[in-house]
């Protein structure tokens, strides 16, 4: 399916996006995911890569405080739209539409990456982890994070309708596998009912 189509579908759910269904316990599993992602707070940029209309945000900021800035990142312009429209955090968040598998970003810009709930609807996998990786700092994190285990998600996709039907998720060691192959440092994968993942670094030297 290419790329426009699916720009389309997400920009089309946009406004509704916040009052599909979810379990009453997202925001703390998302809270403690958040938590999960990295050690310690980071000081400097972070990337919230498919950011969507922002459920990460209030942990990400939350987590890190200041000095750390949060740049959200969509390719579906409404859903950044949704997303500024709150107003979290304001003084601390940009927001930028783009595609995560060509970042107009300098290598080296951010000190952490977030990929939620992106990444099975992407047509270059590889190609995102390789630009993750790129955009990071030396001892950067980068994660790749859901709140299903992957054959949770992939049945998931695979009884819904249009551009994201059958989209997939591939199991946490094998992106933990790829992200070693393209030079990722301190691998970490963790897959169970209800979590999915996957941290890296980049080297430092």
């Amino acid at each position: 399916m290419p790329p426009s189509a699916k720009q389309a579908y997400f920009n089309q759910i946009a406004p509704l996006w916040d009052t599909f269904p979810s379990p009453e316990d997202t925001e703390s599993r998302v809270r403690r995911l958040v938590q999960q992602i990295t050690d310690v707070p980071v000081a400097g940029w972070i990337l919230d890569a498919g950011c969507g209309t922002g459920i990460l945000l209030p942990a990400l900021l939350e987590r890190h405080p200041c000095p750390s800035r949060i740049l959200e990142l969509d390719f579906a312009l409404d859903m950044l739209r949704v997303n500024a429209s709150k107003g979290i955090g304001r003084r601390r968040v940009r927001y930028a539409c783009a595609d995560v598998q060509r970042l107009p970003f300098r290598d080296a810009s951010f000190a952490l990456v977030a990929c939620f709930g992106l990444f099975p609807h992407l047509a270059d996998q590889q190609g995102a982890l390789r630009e993750f990786l790129r955009v990071l700092q030396p001892g950067g994190v980068v994660a790749i994070a859901h709140l299903m285990a992957s054959h949770e998600l992939n049945a998931f996709h695979a009884g819904v309708n249009g551009p994201v039907a059958g989209d997939y998720l591939p199991p946490a060691d094998e992106v933990a596998r790829r992200l070693a192959e393209l030079g990722g440092t301190d691998i970490r994968a963790s897959e169970s009912p209800g979590l999915y993942l996957v941290r890296a670094a980049r080297s430092r030297s």
